[in-house]
């Protein structure tokens, strides 16, 4: 519980470390009313119940949270449910470590609280002022704190009541507190183990968007202009954007030779460029550079050791045994034999390279084994006594003077001996391996070690420098050419980059870093302060305002569900979450679909639906907000731009399909066709992110050609987008094909600044395991599967997958919850059951079912059915309404055309069940007055008796806005229990056919 709450807190408020700041965790026994018993978990409390109580009057019991609310947080949230409290005597709010604990929230001086018995707010005084309803079992009230614009809020049951006081003047040492005042009361308390009532991530997104506005609208100095011009010049000099300098200020005069020297020296070494040329170039340009700068000669002697390495020969192969068995094997891994004087060329016989002798700077050694740093007087490392061999093989083993086994070079198994040839002080090489290898060979592995041993002395071992020296003394050991992907990564790259700039820099006495990036320095210097200090101003997460995140931290190092026509919707999502994913796609949604939608805020299931009038095309549950990613099927930057727009922050981000190579999307100029067309993806992209308030991303497939990915991708990381997904598989590939593994590896090298998303390995995937050995194996920052989470759904699951009739079992629940349509239901149950279709009792009547109900009742979940059914009944009656002053009787519901068109002929529509009641009650005909809107949409009243009703939501045709007006009428007059099924627009069409075709079948 305590791992889940520490992982809930650091997504909730990630500007907080917590071994600095600490949060309200639990309620604090030691601010405790003795009248109070708290559990032992510390989230509960009871008022106790005892007589010695009941006999005092006037008796309050206020509780406080362990630690006060951080002013730094910005915002900050927690609920209580109301266990038990009939008569509503209970305050919430927030009060400071003084304040008595027998005197209700809000009464103390600098304590505020929202009183459940009469709905009123109190501030610092016992007379407090009507705030909102009362409450009492059963609510769930929330108590909402902004540090930065210094106010308070509450909610009841997930509804924000407004502003309760705005600038508050003491927001320090102030903890979530509650009180109580009758014997019985009891009150359990959510401090973000659990998911709130309130959607607490959206508001805070509103709560931030709005601290934005009020920082633009701040006026800034006239000079402001000349110092942010004068800043932009200077950034794009030292960047050596020459032409973009000239077009930004035609009067600037920059010293162009200069600037082209150096972005050419910075563009080989990020290009991987060779070794040899760039230091060349470096010694043509700023001749005493290298020798000012030990660490920038140290980087370029490990590219020059790349190259050379490179371009060494493949050792030979082992020599087969002849029949007697008596000629030697030539082990690859004893062509280079070496004495142990020297540690940095300390072969080990058992290697599997040609010559592990460089010592790794990295590795730890055990006190009296590291001979780095012992000196003898002459300056060369100290001597070691000979290595023996293990016990068991050093009888008959005979070792010369240097420490080496004379039988082979090593194997004591071995019945000839070979002579050894020295090749340097410390190096020998066997005859044999000399005479295949040549002469040629040989010098290039002699000035190899030397250079080895020059590297690693000169080696400062700072974190940087150690990765690199490891990569590059590793060439000798991997045999690896250059035609692979370069060793060194595009990171590491970038930071000997800019360890030369900087040296250039300094031997020229200019300033280490331009003035723009000396400015996020100093804001990055003053945001630490402020967190230090608690400041509120440090709320504001720094990159996210000024150097713009781009939200790769949304994608990186998360396990994901794919994206799946027909099986990526709420319940297998919400399912898979449960199991333990970090994110979820949506099934690809083409935008003019979305477009066509209405959203609807769905009271009956909790959702966010996205619906175009007679079909959920999107449903966001609570559970997976902030978790779930759109994708979208789209060929125009327009459409994909009103797209993200209409969608705003529902969703946590939104992706592009540029993989999909069904012949749909191929035809529609989307999916797989747009890999052809980086102008097009180029306009796509831009123009979401610029409209999109959340991260954008988009997922692609390797091309033919691995130059063509790798520009393709580095063009779409300039387009500012969070993160790519890439499928292993080209075009016209799918399983099993198997997924390239070496062009995603290269990808996640070429691209160093975004997280890269792994998919097409599912087919390898059997176990949790197995995920992060096929992350490790892309090294990607992400891994995204798709059809092992069709067929296994608890793949997710840490501590291990469910059998296949548990994991329907677990998607009917969210399915009936969710109120999925049947034939989208029972496809994702087949594709579970798999083979289990045709053998299985339960599988055979899956295929057979016509509704969801009967799915359910092949797995004895009709209970399951008929309870979210009735649930869903009983929230459709309480809808918002009202009598205006016409005397009109509102309410916001309505129902799809196609419900009216389905409607089978022994069901009756709201008009007829109205017309019925009309009859029953000896009312005159019931009178419809319907009338256009300037939208051209329909409503209608309807008058009943000297009565009038009317939906609040207007309709396509007169028709419907009358049958409307019926539904709402039934609402008015209490009788919907009298139309049969589910009609509302938050219900879902097809539930009710199901209901129709089975009643028809009983």
């Amino acid at each position: 519980m305590q791992k889940a709450l520490n992982e809930n807190l650091k997504k909730m408020y990630p500007g907080i470390r917590e071994r600095q700041t600490y949060l309200p965790r639990r309620w604090d026994r030691n601010q405790a009313s003795m009248y109070l018993d708290i559990s032992n978990d510390g989230l509960t409390v009871t008022f106790k119940n005892n007589s010695k109580i009941k006999e005092e009057k006037e008796t309050s019991a206020v509780v406080r949270a362990n630690f006060p609310i951080p002013c730094s947080i910005g915002f900050y949230y927690f609920e209580i449910t109301i266990e038990s409290g009939e008569r509503g005597c209970l305050g919430i709010g927030l009060s400071r470590r003084d304040g008595a604990l027998n005197r209700m929230p809000g009464w103390d001086q600098n304590c505020l609280g929202y009183h459940g018995d009469d709905g009123h707010f109190f501030s610092s005084c016992g007379h407090g002022t009507l705030y909102g309803p009362k409450f009492t079992t059963g609510d769930v009230i929330g108590c909402g704190f902004d540090t930065v614009l210094r106010q308070i809020f509450f909610t009841k049951n997930g509804e924000h009541l407004g502003v309760a006081a705005n600038g508050i003047t003491h927001i320090d040492d102030m903890y979530p507190t509650v009180g109580m005042k009758n014997p019985g009361e009891k009150i359990r308390a959510n401090f973000g183990l659990h998911p709130f009532k309130f959607d607490f991530e959206a508001h805070k997104r509103q709560l931030f968007e709005k601290k934005i506005e009020m920082i633009d609208d701040i006026p800034m100095p006239p000079e402001l202009n000349t110092y942010m011009h004068r800043i932009i010049e200077s950034f794009l000099e030292r960047t050596g954007a020459v032409n973009t300098l000239k077009v930004f200020n035609a009067d600037a005069n920059p010293d162009v030779e200069m600037i082209e020297k150096r972005k050419e020296i910075y563009n080989l070494i990020l290009n991987g460029g060779n070794g040899y040329k760039i230091e060349t170039k470096i010694r043509e340009n700023f001749p005493t550079l290298l020798d000012e700068s030990p660490d920038v000669h140290v980087y370029l002697m490990c590219m020059r050791f790349i190259d050379l390495a490179a371009t060494l020969k493949p050792f030979p192969p082992q020599d087969k045994p002849e029949a007697d068995g008596v000629t030697p094997k030539f082990p690859s891994s004893s062509a280079l034999v070496t004495s142990s004087k020297h540690t940095v060329s300390n072969c080990s016989p058992s290697s599997s390279s040609t010559c592990s002798s460089i010592r790794n700077p990295n590795k730890r050694t055990r006190p009296g084994d590291d001979s780095r740093g012992k000196r003898g007087t002459d300056g060369t490392p100290a001597k070691k006594s000979p290595m023996t061999g293990r016990r068991k093989n050093a009888e008959g083993m005979k070792v010369d003077e240097d420490g080496v086994d004379c039988k082979n070079g090593h194997s004591s198994s071995n019945k000839q001996q070979e002579k050894l040839i020295r090749i340097e002080d410390d190096m020998m090489i066997s005859e044999a391996a000399m005479e295949k290898m040549g002469k040629n060979e040989v010098e290039k592995i002699r000035y190899l070690i030397n250079l080895a041993r020059e590297i690693y002395h000169s080696c400062s071992l700072c974190d940087k420098s150690r990765e690199i020296v490891e990569v590059a003394l590793s060439m000798l050991r991997s045999n690896r050419k250059l035609c692979d992907p370069y060793p060194l990564s595009f990171p590491q790259r970038t930071f000997i980059a800019n360890k030369v700039m900087a040296a250039i820099f300094q031997l020229n006495k200019e300033p280490q870093y331009s003035e723009l990036r000396a400015m996020f320095m100093m804001w990055k210097g003053i945001q630490d302060t402020m967190e230090k200090k608690e400041f509120p101003p440090a709320s504001f997460p720094l990159a996210k305002i000024f150097m713009e995140s781009n939200g790769t931290q949304l994608y990186a190092n998360k396990t994901i569900l794919a994206p799946m026509v027909r099986a990526g919707r709420t319940p297998l999502r919400v399912l898979s979450l449960k199991y333990g994913a970090d994110l979820v796609y949506t099934e690809e949604i083409v935008d003019q679909k979305l477009l066509k939608c209405q959203r609807i805020l769905n009271t009956k299931n909790d959702t966010i639906d996205y619906n175009n009038y007679e079909d959920v095309i999107l449903r966001i549950a609570p559970e997976e907000r902030g978790k779930v990613i759109l994708q979208i099927g789209t060929n125009n930057g327009e459409s994909a731009a009103k797209v993200a727009k209409l969608i705003g922050n529902d969703v946590a981000g939104i992706d592009v399909n540029m993989g999909c190579p069904k012949p749909f999307s191929i035809h529609s100029g989307m999916g797989a066709a747009l890999l052809k067309e980086t102008d097009k993806i180029k306009d796509i992209l831009t123009s979401l992110k610029a409209a999109s308030k959340v991260p954008i991303s988009c997922k692609i497939r390797v091309l033919d050609d691995r130059n063509d990915t790798l520009n393709l991708v580095r063009e779409i990381e300039k387009c500012g987008v969070s993160a790519i997904g890439v499928h292993g598989r080209r075009r016209d590939e799918r399983q099993p094909d198997p997924c390239r593994i070496d062009e995603i590896r290269e990808i996640v090298r070429t691209v160093g600044n975004i997280p890269i998303i792994t998919n097409g390995v599912s087919g390898e995937i059997e176990k949790f395991e197995d995920i992060e050995k096929w992350r490790n194996e892309t090294e990607a920052s992400s891994i995204m599967i798709a059809r092992k989470a069709l067929e296994t759904p608890s793949i997710f699951r840490k501590e291990g997958v469910l059998t296949k009739f548990e994991d329907i079992e677990n998607f009917l629940d969210y399915a009936c919850q969710y109120n999925e349509p049947y034939t989208t239901a029972k496809y994702v149950v087949q594709r579970l059951l798999g083979s289990d279709q045709e053998h299985d009792p339960r599988g055979k009547s899956t295929v057979a079912a016509g509704s969801l109900l009967e799915i359910c009742r092949a797995y004895n979940k009709q209970d399951v059915y008929e309870f979210w059914k009735k649930e869903r009944l009983r929230k459709s009656c309480k809808r918002k309404e009202c009598v205006d002053s016409d005397g009109i009787f509102n309410i916001d519901v309505s129902f799809p055309l196609k419900r009216l068109k389905d409607a089978q002929a022994n069901v009756a529509t709201p008009k007829q069940i109205i017309h019925e009641y009309c009859v029953e009650s000896k009312f005159p005909k019931p009178f419809y007055q319907t009338y256009r809107r300037d939208d051209k949409r329909y409503m209608a009243i309807l008058s009943i008796g000297g009565q009038k009703f009317r939906s609040t939501i207007a309709q396509v045709n007169v028709r419907m806005a009358e049958q409307v007006a019926a539904l709402a009428a039934l609402y008015g007059l209490g009788i919907r229990g009298r139309l049969r099924g589910e009609w509302e627009e938050d219900g879902n069409i097809e539930e009710e056919k199901e209901v129709n075709n089975t009643e028809s079948k009983d």
